[in-house]
């Protein structure tokens, strides 16, 4: 996620065959320890995630803003600019995703930041560079944990791992001294190339797997319902849930430095460790994001109190409601992504977008409430009290109905493409009158039955594109259509219905 800040797995991978979108199954399934041994591993990076972020806010920002404050907001926006980049790789050319020679990168660009940023901390530019080195490093760490949590899959296992990941990280942080700005930035970059090395090995046999398939385009023609689009609710919810940490981190800071205040340790660690010593507990997980929300709404209520502001007090429940989403947030994707490995880097794309433009909106909130709180002491309450009305709003209208595990079910595994057998005669006669019968009844166009054609024998988008010579984009435009036409979700309900006009 964004650096300022039961088991559902799912089998199904793309073969390497250009003349079918074919999913198969992974070869790098885990044994029992070594389950085990990749979901402890899950924890402690993300133990390691939450200190980074500690660490870069408490120790690193202070200075950095002083001489450009700018540079934190360019660090962050790396998070919302990136991703979309690499959503798009892993669409169209996922073999750029190579996991070693990234892996290399990140590890040399966190070196090369921490370097920058030691060596030339009173240079505006110095400190952007080494900033924003170290989120593109960041973001590829994070890429690979989400990997790494898919493999293992939402289990309970995970849950319990990843809520004591978040309560050691807060009890560190509680009781971790501050010795100044270098040391700051060798905490900072040490985690960052731990983490990255404790998840590099059990992220790059599925990153391994996503590069050398077929890409998401493919994928998403054949099985429109395996994947999930960035506007999903609960992409919406980490936006809202990441605002609500970019706000803390503002709201009432001094000297660039954000309010801290122990109820944010105390409430965190009480709510992880009741997490992960629940079970599986029917609702466990929705109880989990009514405390989240809970807390987030006490927090923007608690700074209408003046006193309450100064104190922390309303930044360390915006930060325990922000922290407690994230085990969930985590839980999520690692189902969203076991559901559809294939669509690994789209979700866990759209989640870093989320996240980091939250974060992004919540920060400049919080420095605006300042402001304001300034020059009119009513206006921050004014716009609390907005907030919470559009939250209101939002679960009444926006969440009606929404569930973390419908979502997560909402995800399709995708279904290999069994075309029929027309090896003889007489079934290719049947087959192609069958196409004729759909094409005419659906009112299919010349080529939109030529389309309807190949991908009832089981053809993809990229062999329509060489076999029409008409672009990409165009033939991806007829298979929207014919499907549209046909009245089906995928190709495989397109060639049940072939299959179903040859049997009559």
């Amino acid at each position: 996620m964004a650096r300022r800040t039961g088991d559902i797995v799912g089998h199904a991978m793309v073969g390497r065959d250009r003349g079918s979108a074919r999913p198969g199954t992974l070869s790098h399934e885990m044994g029992a320890a070594e389950r085990r041994r990749v979901t402890v591993l899950c924890g402690v990076v993300a133990a390691i995630m939450l200190l980074e972020t500690w660490v870069l806010n408490v120790g690193v920002f202070p200075q950095t803003s002083v001489a450009f404050p700018l540079a934190r907001e360019l660090q962050t926006a790396v998070g919302i600019i990136l991703p979309p980049f690499v959503a798009l790789a892993s669409r169209r050319r996922p073999r750029v995703l190579a996991v070693r020679p990234l892996s290399v990168v990140a590890l040399c660009l966190e070196a090369v930041g921490a370097v920058v940023l030691l060596a030339w901390r009173t240079s505006p530019l110095a400190v952007t560079v080494g900033l924003v080195m170290h989120a593109l490093a960041g973001c590829w760490v994070t890429y690979l944990f989400g990997l790494a949590c898919c493999r293992v899959g939402a289990t309970r296992g995970l849950a319990v791992s990843l809520a004591l990941g978040s309560l050691a990280a807060m009890l560190i942080s509680w009781l971790m001294p501050h010795h100044g700005y270098a040391a700051a930035v060798v905490a900072l970059s040490a985690l960052s190339m731990v983490a990255l090395l404790l998840t590099w090995g059990p992220a790059a046999p599925l990153a391994r797997e996503l590069a050398a398939g077929s890409h998401a385009d493919e994928l998403a023609l054949a099985n429109p319902r395996s994947f999930v689009g960035p506007t999903a609710p609960v992409f919406v919810l980490i936006v809202i849930f990441s605002a609500a940490f970019g706000l803390a981190l503002a709201l009432g800071s001094v000297a660039y430095t954000p309010l801290v205040d122990p109820i944010q340790f105390v409430v965190t660690g009480a709510v992880a460790a009741w997490f992960a010593v629940s079970g599986d507990r029917p609702g466990r997980d929705d109880a989990l994001f009514a405390v989240a929300a809970c807390l987030v709404v006490a927090g923007l209520l608690a700074t209408t109190q003046t006193w309450v502001l100064r104190a922390g007090v309303a930044n360390g429940l915006l930060n325990a409601g922000s922290r407690c989403f994230q085990i969930l947030t985590w839980l999520a994707l690692a189902a969203m992504c076991a559901r559809n490995r294939s669509a690994s880097y789209l979700i866990l794309s759209y989640g870093s977008v989320a996240s980091s433009g939250g974060t992004f909106f919540g920060a400049d909130l919080g420095h605006a409430l300042n402001a304001l709180a300034l020059t009119t002491p009513d206006a921050p309450a004014t716009v609390t009290a907005a907030i919470v009305l559009a939250l209101f709003a939002y679960a009444l209208v926006g969440m009606r109905g929404f569930s973390f595990a419908d979502t997560i079910r909402g995800i399709e595994p995708p279904r290999p493409v069994s075309a029929p057998d027309v090896a003889t005669p007489d079934r290719a006669a049947l087959f192609a009158r069958s196409v004729d019968d759909l094409a005419a009844t659906a009112g299919l166009t010349s080529r939109e039955r030529q389309v309807c054609d190949l991908l009832a024998h089981g053809r993809n988008a990229s062999h329509i594109q060489q076999e029409l010579t008409i672009s990409y984009n165009t033939a991806k435009t007829h298979v929207k259509r014919v499907y549209a036409k046909l009245g089906v979700h995928s190709q495989q309900e397109l060639i049940d219905l072939v299959e179903q006009g040859m049997r009559a």
